[in-house]
């Protein structure tokens, strides 16, 4: 699965991306900007995006959803902030509550990519750290 990373925390953005591609996974970025995400989504085809909803400023990556949502890109959101995620459900499939562990982002990024691609999920719980919202989890499930 070909994965877009933003995330404005360095140390997080290069172990984030270096286990997705240890799992297998393309990675797009990783980015810090929304400007930078953007232009990338435009260049290059993306699965999904894994987006830190806060991005420095506090609009900039629900504003970067919600542009990848009008190219057709899913976007998962990536932050500590689980009130303001739910508030912007609508702009994402879910959120990764942070901190999370990043050894086990493979197996959330395997799901989405399984849910996405038609794969049964019948049954299955989303893996522990990842919260789908219900509008999504219909979908994906």
């Amino acid at each position: 699965m070909i994965i877009l990373v933003v995330e404005n925390e360095p140390i997080t953005a290069f172990v984030v991306a270096r286990e997705l591609e240890e799992g297998s996974h393309q990675i797009i970025g990783p980015v810090s900007s929304a400007e930078d995400a953007l232009d990338l989504a435009t260049r290059e085809h993306i699965d999904v995006a894994l987006i830190e909803i806060d991005l420095g400023r506090e609009d900039q990556g629900i504003r970067l959803a919600r542009a990848l949502r009008r190219l057709s890109i899913p976007c998962v959101f990536a932050t500590a902030r689980s009130t303001l995620a739910h508030e912007y459900s609508a702009f994402a499939l879910g959120y990764l509550a942070k901190p999370y562990d990043t050894v086990k982002v493979n197996a959330i990024m395997d799901f989405i990519q399984d849910s996405l691609s038609g794969v049964s999920a019948n049954g299955l719980s989303p893996p522990h750290g990842l919260e789908l919202f219900s509008a999504s989890q219909e979908r994906l499930l």
